[in-house]
């Protein structure tokens, strides 16, 4: 082992519990921390009245998407309304604030959809990053087991442990470093609103959703603007709606992973250590992520 490597692995090995700096009681967790096997999105209890999409998780004050406007962990519509900056409030019951505290430390798994789509044999998964075409989950398990990945709950027999963070490429970053500065500004940075479209993942697959929630990411992030295809068809129906105020699981937008990926394929390795530090702003509901992945 190279001194390089020796170093790396006695600073991994500091690692023996929670990086966390914050201390909460045990007794206040409302499931066992040690659990691997958790409810799918279709055997959580329904609420009567509560939008398509809301479940029960663990917790009375964990009831999301209920009619009452109730969202992640209780947050509801008047109390983010009423913590702005300008408000004086001090709870910030749903900004990014919350995340900074402690830091997002976890197992990253990147798949490279961008490199997998260009194989001959995949070109009806190919896409266009700067046009609307939308990804199809079985596009994504595809391409994940041409990695050597089953993309299914450990729960299950497949690779995804609760927790994970899923990195998506596709193509995005690669395109617009492609491009030069006037067909950027020409082609795409004066278009008006209405021709704003990405590609991205199909929000609008209820099935992509469930499996989403199923296997218990973290945070889902990708190289594009929005995570999905962009402009929704249906902005009830869509990543958004679900993952952010339903289900609490952080999305990433215009992630680098050029480099990550290309130390994945050359190491033949697709998981790494990753860690995330947002900007500490409270109330605030996006910021840089300073993320560091590390194989």
């Amino acid at each position: 082992m190279s001194d390089i490597k020796s170093r790396v692995t006695q600073i991994a090995n500091l690692v023996t519990s929670s990086i966390a700096p914050k201390v909460q009681d045990p007794n206040e967790i409302p499931w066992n921390p040690d659990n691997e096997v958790f409810p799918t999105l279709d055997n959580l209890p329904k609420i009567q009245g509560s939008p398509e999409g809301a479940a029960w998780v663990w917790g009375k004050d964990d009831q999301v998407g209920h009619s009452s406007g109730v969202f992640y962990n209780g947050a509801t519509a008047d109390s983010i309304k009423s913590s702005s900056a300008t408000s004086g409030s001090s709870s910030y019951p749903a900004g990014i604030n919350h995340i900074a505290e402690h830091g997002i430390v976890s197992r990253a798994i990147l798949l490279d959809y961008h490199t997998w789509s260009q194989n001959p044999n995949n070109t009806s998964a190919s896409i266009h990053p700067f046009h609307r075409d939308p990804v199809s989950l079985s596009s994504l398990l595809a391409c994940a087991q041409s990695q050597g990945l089953n993309l299914t709950p450990a729960a299950t027999g497949g690779d995804v442990k609760p927790g994970d963070i899923l990195l998506i490429r596709l193509g995005w970053t690669a395109h617009y470093r492609s491009l030069s500065p006037s067909v950027w500004q020409q082609d795409y940075a004066e278009r008006d609103k209405a021709q704003q479209v990405w590609a991205g993942l199909d929000g609008a697959s209820a099935e992509l959703r469930a499996w989403i929630h199923d296997c218990y990411f973290a945070a889902v992030a990708s190289d594009v603007p929005a995570l999905e295809a962009w402009p929704p068809a249906d902005y009830s129906q869509c990543l958004h709606t679900s993952l952010l105020p339903l289900w609490g699981c952080l999305i990433g937008e215009f992630f680098d992973l050029e480099r990550l990926s290309e130390l994945c394929r050359r190491q033949k390795r697709w998981t790494a250590f990753f860690s995330s530090m947002p900007p500490n702003v409270k109330g605030g509901v996006g910021g840089w992520p300073n993320a560091m992945a590390v194989l």
